[in-house]
């Protein structure tokens, strides 16, 4: 009868191998069979002498030691006992589902221990990650509330809402994370909402900005970034939109000119340049703004636009050496509204 001795040779180092090349995968949809996956340890006592000068570690007799393997899922403390002692010197994840599949993503850690047959506890521990991602984006959405603006001193909370995507106008399973920043109208930022929360779960696609009473009119500058959950990348796709805080309305809007009377010569005329004010108050009470101005100019009987609507309050003209009367106007509105808010005619003589 052959008899079986226990080996009290100690195990030097462990090694770890995975099936899975690089130890990197991106996991499976929602629903999908997890991937399967095989880990294989191998003990080394140190005890096979010298070869030119180096210490060459022997594998370890199979039948002296025995393995165990556990596994901590992501976000967890806690080491499970997947495959408990015995001689088998391989563990699969992904043969049944369970909690010792990789279902979901982020940082899955699979350890494996071993001692010799009959010790009481581990000698040697060897961990190997698997960094499991979520469905990769195409792109992201982002939209704001519409209207898109609000005025000033009358603060309503604003929630602007982002979407990843995985093919062209269809939004993703994800998991995603997203990463939301706002700046002000001269491009400072004002707010920032990180791809976690304090507690390390991702933050969810919506960012809320509570504008304060004292807001300053103008457009404010909203961003978010995308990337897949667990993923070390600094973002995959990016989008901004705007929003707008708008101003005192005006209820008028002023427009001069250099020379008084509105008239020179015809053949020595120079450049004529319009400046435009918004006015909160009749008959020349000034606004603080923001405002933007649209300049026309009447040709052959035809208004036509000269300059668009911008921030912009002045246009020059260069006059023709043509005798006439030439007609021209403005238009003023707030910042983010569609619609002028009020427009004045001049006409300019040349003799």
């Amino acid at each position: 009868m052959m008899r079986e001795f226990a080996v009290t040779t100690p195990v030097k180092t462990l090694t770890l191998t995975s099936s899975l090349p690089g130890n990197t995968i991106i996991a499976p949809a929602p629903n999908a069979i997890p991937p399967v996956i095989t880990f294989t340890a191998e003990a080394q006592t140190g005890l096979a002498g010298n070869l030119a000068g180096t210490t060459v570690a022997a594998p370890a007799t199979t039948l002296a030691y025995e393995y165990r393997f556990s596994v901590k899922p992501p976000g967890s403390l806690v080491w499970k006992v997947a495959q408990p002692w015995s001689r088998e010197t391989s563990f699969t994840m992904g043969e049944a589902a369970g909690a010792f599949a990789v279902n979901g993503p982020g940082i899955w850690s699979v350890q494996a221990e071993t001692r010799p047959i009959g010790a009481l506890a581990p000698q040697v521990a060897k961990v190997a990650t698997i960094d499991a991602r979520g469905s990769i984006p195409i792109g992201v959405n982002l939209t704001a509330p519409v209207p898109a603006s609000q005025p000033a001193g009358i603060p309503v909370p604003v929630t602007f809402t982002a979407a990843g995507l995985s093919a062209p106008g269809v939004v993703g399973a994800g998991p995603y994370e997203y990463r939301f920043s706002l700046k002000n109208p001269a491009g400072v930022l004002i707010a920032s909402q990180p791809y976690l929360d304090p507690f390390g779960q991702p933050n969810p696609g919506t960012f809320l900005w509570q504008p304060l009473p004292a807001q300053a009119p103008g457009t404010y500058t909203i961003h978010v970034d995308i990337r897949t959950v667990g993923s070390l990348v600094d973002k995959l796709y990016s989008k901004s939109v705007t929003y707008s805080i708008l101003g005192a309305v005006p209820v008028g809007v002023m427009l001069t000119a250099p020379l008084a009377p509105l008239q020179q010569p015809a053949l020595t005329a120079l450049p004529v340049t319009f400046t435009a004010a918004g006015l909160v108050a009749l008959p020349n009470v000034v606004g603080r703004g923001p405002y933007e101005y649209q300049f026309w100019m009447k040709t052959a009987g035809v208004w036509r636009i000269v300059q668009a609507w911008s921030p912009n309050a002045s246009w020059t003209w260069t006059p023709p050496k043509t005798i006439g009367t030439y007609s021209f106007q403005v238009a003023v509105r707030s910042v983010g509204n569609a619609a002028r808010n009020a427009v004045q005619l001049v006409t300019y003589k040349l003799i």
